[in-house]
């Protein structure tokens, strides 16, 4: 579905002054939150300028193809059980980039900080990520990219729909399904 048809329903919800927050949990097991809009880190970001510098001058499809394949080459998939123990840990681009390990949250964050970088500032609102429940109840995460008119969805590992979103962010907005707020 696209995305401007999801937002015009009522059900739907843009926050800037309420926050999502998704709780990190540090090695030593101490837990704090942090505004999910965070996991879109400054777009001068070397390490990612150097990904995606081959890119200047493609267009906006051809960058996120080149992104999404960087991702699926070169992150592996291990849960973060398996990584750290945990059963849930959102690692920020650069913590993925130095692992090269992640789940599909890491590599959706990943992919999506890619993207925005190579599409550059002006176009940075064309990257989204939705998290949500696979059809067979499992929590999920994918990038979403405007292109052509209609928000596409990119999935670095699998091509499995979302079944129910629960949210959707850039780095400056937050859209909520309310009804699953609720839930929360």
């Amino acid at each position: 579905m696209c995305l401007s048809k999801l937002l015009a329903l009522r059900r739907w919800s843009k926050f800037r002054k309420r926050v999502i927050r998704q709780t990190r949990v540090l090695p030593n097991k101490s837990k704090y939150r942090v505004d999910i809009r965070l996991f879109f880190v400054n777009p001068a970001c070397e390490d990612l300028q150097k990904i995606v510098g081959s890119t200047k001058g493609w267009n906006d499809e051809a960058k996120a193809a080149y992104c999404l394949s960087w991702v699926q080459s070169n992150i592996k998939y291990v849960s973060d059980k398996e990584q750290f123990g945990l059963e849930e840990f959102w690692m920020i681009p650069q913590e993925t980039l130095n692992t090269r390990r992640g789940d599909c949250d890491d590599g959706a964050i990943l992919l999506a900080n890619l993207i925005a970088v190579a599409l550059g500032k002006k176009k940075s609102w064309k990257v989204m990520l939705a998290a949500g429940e696979t059809k067979s109840g499992l929590g999920h995460m994918k990038v979403l990219l405007y292109s052509k008119g209609e928000w596409v969805a990119l999935d670095w590992m699998s091509g499995e729909h979302l079944a129910k979103i629960w949210f959707i962010w850039n780095i400056e907005h937050v859209y909520v399904n309310l009804e699953e707020l609720e839930t929360w």
